[in-house]
């Protein structure tokens, strides 16, 4: 069992969340007692940004050290190690916040980040705990990552660690940001649509949420679906015909906002419609999304050969729609 420093670890007190949690302050400290087991007391203090714990034994009014040592085994005193180390965990998760990050730069990034975007840090890896995703709410999609990493991966030249954020950046324009200097490709992500920023002055702050801002945009715009429609089973033309909303099974990935094209198969083999999703609904106690139709295509208009030129061989399932494909279908009036 790691001791409470160990789990302290690059961590902030937030005293704000204390008297929440159901600490009491008395005289300079903050205590927090809680049952456990009936015969055990957990028991948290607070002193001067110090944490200390134990578990007592009621009964007694002594410490149960058994509770400590990794290495004593049994059902019971595994039972009695196991509440207690979840109420360290709650304190841990509710009172307290990562404090990774030293640079200045780096906490006016993330200031930038919670107060325009709502973003918040998400520590996903115990391995590398000092990298932190953040993602747009409306879609779940990351748009940054925060890490410290060694400069050698950026650069041959450097040495040491460094704090850096990765941004999504124009797949087309990548290399034209490129300094090698302060901003790089994307460290462990994809190098055709993420770049990698130093957090440590070398580029100016205001650059930096510009990038944010572009990062943020970029994941944020409407995806673009084609979706398959099987005309053997139903009659697809005549119910998009006579619907203006269509009702459609539930497809996980497809948001509000998204354009949805659909592509009806035999007779046709063409994509026939262009909606947007605006919704879901549930019927047969099944959810469903909603289509709202904006346009219907000629038959032969695009059809899969047609597809195929833009890199789209095949329509078995939802799929995104390649740029030059939706430029073309975004054309036909």
């Amino acid at each position: 069992m790691k001791k409470i420093d160990d789990l302290l670890k690059n961590r902030t007190i937030n005293y704000e969340e204390l008297n929440k949690f159901g600490f009491i302050k008395k005289d300079n400290y903050y205590c927090y007692e809680k049952i456990i087991l009936d015969d055990f007391k957990v028991i948290i203090n607070v002193i001067n940004d110090k944490v200390t714990s134990s578990i007592i034994e009621i009964d007694i009014n002594e410490e149960y050290l058994p509770a400590y040592n990794e290495n004593a085994v049994g059902e019971f005193v595994t039972s009695v190690r196991d509440k207690y180390n979840e109420v360290l965990k709650s304190f841990i998760d509710t009172c307290t916040t990562k404090n990774v990050y030293k640079s200045n730069q780096t906490k006016d990034v993330i200031n930038y980040i919670k107060e325009k975007y709502n973003g918040n840090l998400e520590f996903l890896w115990e391995k590398f705990d000092s990298y932190a995703v953040i993602r747009n709410e409306n879609n779940n999609k990351w748009y940054a990552l925060i890490a410290v990493i060694d400069k050698s991966k950026l650069s041959k030249k450097e040495s040491g660690n460094v704090e850096a954020i990765n941004l999504r950046y124009q797949k087309d324009e990548v290399l034209n940001i490129i300094d090698d200097k302060s901003i790089f490709k994307g460290y462990h992500m994809n190098k055709d649509s993420w770049i990698t920023v130093k957090l440590d002055n070398s580029l100016d702050t205001k650059e930096i949420f510009d990038l944010i801002d572009n990062s943020y945009n970029l994941v944020n715009k409407p995806n673009e679906w084609v979706i398959p429609a099987n005309a053997s089973y139903f009659d697809v033309e005549g119910y998009f015909d006579s619907n203006d909303i269509v009702s459609w099974r539930y497809i996980k990935n497809i948001l509000p906002g998204d354009t949805v094209y659909v592509y009806i198969g035999v007779p046709y083999s063409a994509i026939m419609y262009k909606c947007e999703a605006f919704g879901s609904a549930h019927k047969q106690n099944k959810e469903q999304i909603l289509l709202k139709k904006i346009k219907k295509y000629n038959r032969f208009s695009f059809t899969l050969d047609k597809m195929k030129e833009y890199g789209v061989k095949t329509v078995r399932g939802p799929r995104t729609i390649p740029k030059s494909l939706s430029e073309e279908l975004n054309k036909c009036k």
